[in-house]
């Protein structure tokens, strides 16, 4: 047996593992009724960990891969160079804000169309995001992300995970800069707060996939050489997105308006038909 079967055998014994977890918190909470709430709360927090582990597992199983040199060499290279390398290349005056996650979780996001706090996804904490926020950084502390949240390094038979570049709601919380935090953000209502999605070149091609699938530019998508080298096209399609909200934005204001005159010339037109009405049956008797 190859190191990578042995691998994929222990993935799938452990999703057995907790899946079998899962179903045994699902009968307690079947029968659940008669506990305090406080009780009954741990019990489906424990329920909805579980099912967490369990879509892990599932994902491992669906993206595991054995293990490309190529792949390592690049990874180690971006922990190295590439916070100091945004640092250099974001300007001042661009707010920028970083969040790291899985490949998996990058397909949820984009299929969803937003980036929520795991309170608000499944009850509960998973990492230091509270109720309405996500955990961010800047140009100037992006290493936190990259060092622990885009899987980078560790388990190299999974892909990488990847970065969402996204701005700020707000010149208010484009100043919370330290806070590393901003409010949930929905690239549906928003799109032109996605600045870009950045992965390994091996995923690319894939992340750009899934962005055309589900509605968004999928030119957004680059390699972490591509956004260092390619800024400043990544920075125009940007503005073309904004652009295109800001007239999206016109064409409904005046269509809202023509609706609004369309509605005021027809009542207009009922109001002299009942004055006309009411002439004729006065004369008539």
């Amino acid at each position: 047996m190859s190191e990578f079967e042995a691998y994929m055998q222990k993935t799938h014994d452990l999703l057995r593992k907790y899946q079998g977890m899962a179903d045994g918190h699902q009968k307690e909470l079947a029968v659940s009724d008669g506990l305090d709430e406080r009780r009954k709360t741990i019990l489906e927090n424990k329920y909805m960990r579980m099912l967490s582990r369990v879509d892990e597992y599932k994902a491992r199983i669906e993206f595991s891969r054995p293990e490309k040199e190529d792949d390592m060499q690049e990874r180690l290279q971006i922990i190295k160079d590439f916070p100091e390398q945004v640092a250099q290349t974001v300007p001042e005056d661009l707010p920028l804000r970083f969040h790291g996650t899985n490949l998996p979780a990058t397909r949820n996001i984009l299929e969803s169309g937003e980036i929520s706090s795991s309170v608000d996804r499944k009850g509960y904490e998973t990492s230091y995001d509270v109720a309405g926020q996500v955990s961010v950084t800047s140009k100037d502390n992006i290493r936190i992300t990259v060092d622990g949240y885009c899987n980078l390094s560790g388990d190299y038979k999974m892909p990488a995970g990847c970065i969402f570049v996204m701005l700020p709601k707000s010149e208010e919380e484009a100043k919370m800069v330290s806070s590393l935090m901003m409010e949930n953000v929905n690239f549906r209502e928003d799109p032109e707060r996605l600045f870009a999605v950045i992965t390994t070149k091996e995923n690319v091609e894939t992340v750009g996939k899934w962005m055309q699938e589900n509605g968004f530019d999928a030119r957004k998508s680059c390699s972490y050489e591509e956004f260092i080298k390619d800024f400043d096209r990544l920075y125009q399609i940007h503005n073309e997105t904004q652009t295109d909200k800001e007239q999206t934005s016109e064409r409904k204001t005046e269509r809202s308006v023509d609706d609004a005159q369309q509605q005021s010339s027809a009542t207009k037109m009922q109001v002299a038909d009942i004055v006309r009405l009411g002439k004729g049956g006065n004369t008539g008797m």
